[in-house]
């Protein structure tokens, strides 16, 4: 791709020329992490928190829609992880304090709870519209929605280890979860009715 993106610990670096030249926009704070809409790189979300901590310091997420050159107004929130909709043009979904919440390209920075049950992890199914699987923590299975975070049901057995990544496989079919406690590693495998393989 010609358009990317990159972070300091106060900027936000942009290239639209696969990094011949480079732009830098000051953030005044440390980028955490950067979603880039897969139907417009110029569309992007920004979590960022304070470098220098103080009363006025807080962490935001941010939007641009002109590759970083500019932001609109932040939401003060804090996301730990987020996503844009793979069928949905715009929406965005992103985890604050665990829950799901969801806002789109043109009523940021408003957002709205979908769903208030506490998650550790979110993906979306990259084959199938509205279905996203979910992770709640030690001790939860996999749990499945088909309607975009609204309701959910469980998918797979319980996990007795504390979830690490979870990532869709080859066709959106096979899903991949990894699991660590003390010092052992796990890597256990699905397949696409939610039965578990442990593979290692």
């Amino acid at each position: 791709p010609n358009v990317l993106y990159g972070a300091s610990n106060t900027d936000l670096i942009a290239t639209r020329d696969g990094g011949e030249s480079w732009t830098v926009t000051p953030l005044n704070a440390s980028a955490v992490h950067i979603s880039v809409d897969p139907e417009d790189p110029l569309h992007l979300f920004v979590q960022t928190n304070p470098f220098n901590p103080g009363p006025e310091a807080v962490p935001a997420l941010r939007q641009s829609k002109d590759g970083g050159a500019t932001f609109g107004t932040a939401l003060t929130v804090t996301a730990e992880s987020g996503f844009f909709d793979p069928f949905e043009s715009g929406t965005f979904f992103f985890k604050s304090s665990g829950l799901l919440r969801r806002t789109t390209r043109d009523t940021f920075p408003e957002s709205a709870i979908i769903q208030g049950e506490p998650m550790q992890q979110i993906v979306p199914h990259l084959g199938s519209p509205g279905v996203f699987f979910c992770i709640r923590g030690f001790n939860s299975g996999v749990f499945r929605s088909t309607d975009r975070g609204a309701t959910w049901e469980p998918w797979s057995e319980i996990l007795p280890f504390v979830p690490g990544p979870m990532v869709i496989g080859d066709g959106g079919v096979v899903h991949i979860y990894t699991f660590a406690v003390s010092a052992d590693s796990y890597i256990a495998k699905s397949d696409a009715n939610g039965a578990i393989t442990y593979l290692s």
